[in-house]
């Protein structure tokens, strides 16, 4: 799980990251940067993730050959 300023990603079964919260700044990872609360928000990579990882205002998820960020770095 990352908590991050007024969002929250999680790593869940099969390496599927879910994230829930504000969308402000792209920290969904859903494409969009424009605010509002949304929830269960899948994010959608190439390849199973393994971690994540982030700041206040971004998260980055490592698979096991690739590395992806999305949010403010």
């Amino acid at each position: 799980m990352h908590l991050g300023w007024d969002f929250a990603c999680g790593l869940f079964k099969g390496g599927v990251v879910k994230c829930w919260g504000s969308g402000e700044g792209g920290t969904l990872g859903d494409g969009s940067s424009r605010p509002g609360v949304r929830g269960d928000t899948i994010v959608k990579l190439p390849a199973p993730v393994l971690e994540i990882a982030g700041s206040e205002r971004g998260t980055c998820a490592r698979g096991a050959n690739d590395v992806w960020c999305w949010g403010a770095r």
